[in-house]
């Protein structure tokens, strides 16, 4: 027999609080995607840049172009792709205008489909030597 005490209180690890969101998080799951994509992209390039250098007896080294120009003209595709893509598929707005209310110091979102730019008034009109966040104080 052991002569440790019995007891009933279990014995687990401390519980640590987890971050569902953060950078980091965003990070690592667009990471699992991405990697593993580019690395299948950039294998199928090299082959194909080999084979077809090998139609003409050479290899890409050969004639310069090594494993490093090969990722880097693959990378600086990726991010004009990227560039172009990005603004047509209206990735950097999700259909709203981001407004300052320097009155209030505070950053405010309002639809563009019911938001009409086109005449903009101040309310209530400033008066002369106005100062922005004069009113919450």
């Amino acid at each position: 027999m052991s002569s440790h005490p019995i007891s009933r209180e279990s014995h687990q690890a401390p519980e640590t609080p987890q971050e569902d969101g953060g950078v980091m998080a965003l990070l690592e799951r667009i990471g699992s995607v991405v990697v593993p994509i580019a690395v299948a992209l950039y294998a199928v390039l090299y082959i194909g840049i080999e084979q077809m250098y090998g139609v003409f007896g050479v290899n890409p080294q050969q004639v310069g172009v090594d494993q490093a120009v090969l990722f880097g003209r693959m990378m600086s595709t990726l991010v004009l792709l990227l560039l172009i893509a990005a603004p047509l598929l209206g990735v950097e707005s999700d259909g709203t205008y981001v407004l300052y209310d320097c009155d209030k110091v505070e950053t405010f979102r309002r639809p563009m489909e019911t938001t009409n730019l086109g005449r903009i008034e101040l309310q209530p009109e400033r008066e002369k030597g106005f100062t922005c966040g004069g009113l919450a104080k």
